[in-house]
């Protein structure tokens, strides 16, 4: 015979209970792991060619009222429970649950319970939907605690759920180990309107990071052309601090025009964004002098603005931009760093 579910497809099958959108039988699917075809044996969706697997039927089956009346927070919750991979379903599970059931007194106390136990699919859950408790900032910055990635789950959950309170751990955390914990810092420049106006607290960060790569502190002039590359990343680093003994130190560096990457043009990739007349790409530096202008860029302004002004515009006509260009540009924005910095002599605040 053959039914059809609404917002599914044609579900076939070769007895009446095959044909049957029981609510039970998708509950039982759903809290069962993620095997469907015990629970309703035979059963064939029409879906995208070649997407036959459970996860993306669930998916289908969770979306359809008649297949998920009497489906309830904690049937969700035990199925979440089950599964622990971005293939058997999780997602859409949790898209449901912070959906129909966003506001179940049940969801904060379970992924508390979670979180503080350490459990990194719990901490997944938390980085990739609405679901958020302040009860969770404490187990998250335990978690950002033993594993400083700055590009992990609990770094990109601390950074869309900032609060300032989390300076001082954070602050102590890179000053501990500076080259341990270098994610703490990046994190911290993420929002460095909250502590960049406190001098302790820049002089503190600078101080880790000088003494974790001392490289800073020497002049260029002393370093070998093998060693250039490492230089420019450590002073990237320490650029992050705000401390204006970036600028002092770096400023004679403009002058350096020696190389420690092979020349690249600009090429669409890695894009800033997209405006009317081309798109903006993120050029990095190649030569000793542009690595030093981006430092002290992101010493004065912060890393969002330091990477806006590094942007090259490719045009949509052209689609390249040469190597020998780029550098025509950045030799010019070198000039106007010099003309800033004279400024601020004069006037500090500019």
């Amino acid at each position: 015979r053959r039914a059809a579910l609404p917002g599914v497809g044609v579900v076939q099958g070769d007895s009446p209970a095959h044909g049957t959108a029981c609510p039970l039988a998708v509950a039982g699917c759903v809290v069962g792991g993620g095997e469907l075809e015990p629970v309703l044996p035979g059963l064939r969706v029409g879906l995208h060619p070649g997407n036959s697997s459970h996860s993306g039927l669930l998916g289908k089956l969770l979306t359809v009222p008649e297949a998920t009346r009497g489906l309830t927070a904690t049937d969700l919750l035990e199925a979440v429970e089950r599964r622990s991979t971005a293939f058997d379903g999780r997602r859409h599970i949790i898209s449901r649950l912070t959906t129909v059931h966003a506001a179940d007194p049940a969801i904060v106390p379970h992924y508390r319970k979670r979180l503080e136990a350490g459990n990194r699919a719990a901490l997944e859950d938390i980085a990739r939907s609405n679901i958020w408790d302040a009860s969770f900032a404490e187990p998250v910055l335990v978690a950002f605690e033993k594993n400083t990635d700055a590009y992990g789950d609990a770094a990109d959950i601390l950074h869309r759920r900032w609060d300032r309170k989390f300076v001082p751990r954070l602050v102590e955390l890179l000053t501990i180990d500076a080259e341990q914990h270098r994610g703490a810092l990046t994190l911290l420049a993420r929002h460095r309107d909250d502590w960049h106006g406190d001098r302790k607290i820049v002089a503190s960060l600078s101080d880790a990071v000088r003494e974790a790569y001392p490289v800073v502190d020497k002049s260029t002039r002393d370093i070998p052309d093998d060693g250039l590359e490492s230089w420019a990343g450590s002073v990237r680093f320490w650029a992050l601090t705000g401390d204006s003994k970036v600028v002092q130190k770096l400023t004679p560096a403009l002058a350096d025009r020696r190389r420690f990457r092979d020349p690249e043009p600009a090429v669409p990739g890695g894009g800033l964004g997209f405006g009317p007349h081309g798109q903006a790409v993120d050029h990095e530096p190649e030569r000793v002098c542009d690595a030093a202008m981006n430092a002290i860029w992101v010493a004065l302004d912060g890393p969002a603005a330091a990477e806006r002004r590094r942007g090259i515009l490719v045009t949509y006509e052209k689609r390249i931009v040469t190597n020998e260009k780029v550098l025509m540009w950045r030799d010019l924005q070198i000039l106007g760093l010099h003309a800033r910095l004279y400024v601020r002599s004069i006037l500090p605040q500019w």
